[in-house]
């Protein structure tokens, strides 16, 4: 009996501090499951889940997860199971107010990990946003 490869990619969210709120949230199209996991800085480890081969738009389980931070840095961890090279793109934006004082900051990965490779990079779509602790 053949197990699935796991493809592992770890990054680290070097512009989260201390006292911070995160929101995280992922979605995925694609035939294989995955772990997200954000870890190392957080009481708690959030968790994301895909557990099923299903190619229909699905939330991953644990979506929408609030935590603060208590220590940096904090890292994403996204595991997939099928072995085939994954693509990322990483963009991060600054939350600013009216005034332009920054207030948070949003991480898109947008994920390629496709059997064939089609460069699409809508296999898995994941948010983190943080905002800035007050005072």
């Amino acid at each position: 009996m053949t197990h699935p490869v796991e493809n592992t990619r770890v990054f680290f969210l070097e512009h989260i501090k201390r006292g911070d709120i995160i929101f995280v949230e992922a979605c995925s199209q694609c035939g294989s499951k995955a772990t997200i996991t954000l870890e190392g800085g957080l009481k708690t480890p959030i968790k994301l889940v895909k557990t099923t081969g299903n190619c229909d738009l699905t939330r991953l389980e644990g979506a929408y997860s609030t935590e603060k931070v208590e220590e940096g840095p904090v890292q994403l961890k996204i595991s997939i199971d099928n072995g085939s090279k994954m693509k990322v793109i990483k963009n991060g934006t600054i939350l600013s107010d009216i005034e332009g004082i920054e207030k948070g900051i949003q991480y898109v990965f947008n994920i390629e990990d496709h059997e064939h490779l089609d460069n699409d990079f809508n296999d898995y779509f994941i948010s983190v946003v943080t905002w800035h602790k007050k005072n």
